[in-house]
């Protein structure tokens, strides 16, 4: 059995209102082992899982529900994160009364872990983020510091294939809408790669090596992406009667 396949059984089982059968939780359970272990992706499988959890609390599984988690975070820049946040059980939640303008703050210590990791990268804070990755990373020792235990984010993300991967896309992503020109040196810390995936990522993401400035990799054209603006001046009542008033004098040199 393939990803392909399951999928195509939990298709015909989540028609309709059978999306809200809690007997479908194992299948959809099935799917993200697919998902993870194939390194595919699909939202729906993921959103209906976790709204199936939220609405059959004794049904809960965590384990899935992280990998859940992680599989919309590492669809950056899309929002499935942020949807499946939102879709997460309430009773979860420190403030369960404030669930409707508060995002979820989970007691369960790894799914916190990729909560906490999702507003590294919601940030752009890549430098963080690679920095928990290669174990560099140093706690500060606060009551609310978010990674007490720097390793357990390694050995996370390690349970998601290809996550790493799909943040580097990101990471060029955000380069790519944001900077005009950029040293190679700050590319590899912004994107934790060497001198060949450098080229790699330049060459899918049309960066160009500046010439003129050897280390240096253009980004954008300035004069590509100028962005047309028209700018429009308010004329007021009292200037536009002005205006008129003055009309037939200034008519009179065209006239025969």
């Amino acid at each position: 059995m393939s990803f392909d396949k399951q999928l195509i059984e939990l298709r015909e089982a989540v028609k309709g209102v059978e999306r809200f059968n809690p007997a479908n939780i194992a299948l959809l359970e099935k799917c993200i082992d697919f998902m993870i272990k194939e390194q595919k992706y699909d939202r729906e499988i993921v959103l209906n899982l976790l709204q199936l959890y939220q609405l059959n609390p004794n049904r809960y599984n965590k384990d899935y529900e992280c990998l859940a988690l992680l599989k919309a975070l590492s669809q950056m820049p899309k929002k499935d994160f942020v949807l499946a946040k939102y879709l997460m059980i309430p009773a979860h939640r420190v403030k369960p009364e404030d669930e409707k303008t508060s995002p979820p703050n989970i007691n369960l210590e790894s799914v916190q872990m990729v909560i906490n990791l999702g507003k590294v990268l919601e940030g752009n804070d890549f430098a963080t983020f690679w920095k928990l990755v290669n174990e560099e990373y140093q706690p500060s020792g606060e009551e609310d510091e978010p990674f007490p235990e720097p390793k357990c984010v390694k050995e996370l993300i390690a349970r998601c294939p290809g996550f790493i991967d799909n943040i580097k896309l990101f990471a060029s992503e955000s380069i790519t809408n944001t900077f005009e020109t950029v040293d190679t040196d700050i590319l590899k810390r912004l994107l934790n790669a060497n001198d060949a995936e450098i080229k790699r990522f330049a060459t899918k993401f049309d960066w160009n090596e500046d010439a003129e400035n050897g280390g240096t990799f253009l980004i954008k054209k300035h004069s590509v992406y100028t962005k047309q603006r028209v700018f429009e001046e308010k004329i007021g009542l009292p200037e536009v009667s002005d205006v008129l008033a003055r009309l037939p004098n200034a008519m009179k040199g065209f006239s025969k």
